[in-house]
């Protein structure tokens, strides 16, 4: 644990040093991945605390990913799982719904990207309905896949979602195709 702990914190300073001294450098893909890293990196030292710094990282790595054409790197920042803080996920969300149409449809990132919208739909903006549309279309396109562990995932967040809405039986239900689906 220590060495994970102290090794980010490292980690972070290492980015921080890298970033202030050429805060005011030309955005090219070097540059976005720093930002991605001190914005993961950053979330991390703060035990979760998901600031203003770490949304607006991610967002200039994540725009600048979209603008040069690259996709599947913007898709995976998109997609990186921040923790999960009540009314915070407004940015996350409009970085995920942005990125979909660039993904190719039926592709593992679009699967990935549709199975955190569900999660942060339903974690952080307490919209069960729209988490619930989101893991559907993560269920089927990593299935449709043969990707079993984005299938397992995403039917699990989905269970965990029904759960947390007081949806026994639908919790129940997914819990188990979840599981025998995994093989266990």
């Amino acid at each position: 644990h220590a060495l994970r702990v102290h090794a980010r914190i490292e980690a972070h300073q290492h980015f921080r040093q890298a970033f202030d001294a050429d805060r005011d450098g030309p955005m090219d893909t070097g540059r976005a991945d720093l930002l991605f890293n001190l914005a993961v990196t950053g979330e991390d030292v703060a035990v979760g605390v998901v600031g203003d710094e770490t949304d607006h990282l991610l967002d200039a790595s994540f725009e600048y990913f979209v603008s040069a054409g690259e996709i599947e790197r913007a898709a995976e920042v998109a997609s990186y799982q921040l923790d999960a803080i009540p009314g915070t996920g407004t940015r996350q969300v409009h970085r995920l719904e942005t990125v979909l149409p660039l993904v190719p449809e039926g592709s593992r990132e679009a699967a990935t990207a549709w199975a955190r919208l569900g999660q942060v739909r339903q974690e952080v903006n307490g919209d069960y309905e729209g988490a619930r549309a989101a893991h559907a279309i993560a269920i089927k396109t990593a299935g449709d896949l043969g990707d079993r562990d984005l299938e397992f995932l995403a039917m699990a967040q989905a269970a965990e979602s029904d759960a947390e809405n007081l949806n026994w039986a639908d919790a129940a239900e997914m819990a188990a195709a979840a599981l025998a689906r995994s093989g266990s």
